[in-house]
């Protein structure tokens, strides 16, 4: 049998309230943690003609963090690597694609969160 480990547990969590807030907010979630190669993409969804990837941050803490301080160069470098490959294997103009953070804050029972839109 596997153990999970805590901090996993949180990025599930996190994870599944972005989906919630996604739905009500009109996004149609077309893949969850999808690998591609060695990347991985917490969320991709469309929404208007676009096709939106998704960073998901969780947070054990209600203080909002800095973007820079969530997201290194290296991993935008990744996550831009992801996007372009996933363009290339289902032939989506990067023209029509995003890249958006999500932060979950939680605390106890309650969580709060934050959306950045298209941070590259």
């Amino acid at each position: 049998m596997t153990t999970v480990s805590r901090q996993k547990l949180i990025g599930i969590r996190g994870e599944t309230i972005a989906v919630e807030y996604l739905k009500k907010s009109c996004y149609k979630i077309l893949h969850r943690n999808l690998r591609i190669s060695s990347l991985e993409i917490d969320i991709i969804t469309a929404k208007n003609e676009l096709v939106i990837f998704f960073e998901v941050k969780t947070r054990h803490s209600q203080a909002t963090p800095t973007l820079d301080s969530l997201v290194t160069p290296r991993q935008l470098s990744n996550l831009t690597r992801g996007m372009h490959s996933y363009c290339r294997k289902n032939s989506l103009s990067i023209e029509n694609v995003h890249l958006d953070l999500i932060i979950v804050s939680v605390l106890g029972c309650s969580a709060n969160l934050t959306h950045y839109k298209n941070i590259i």
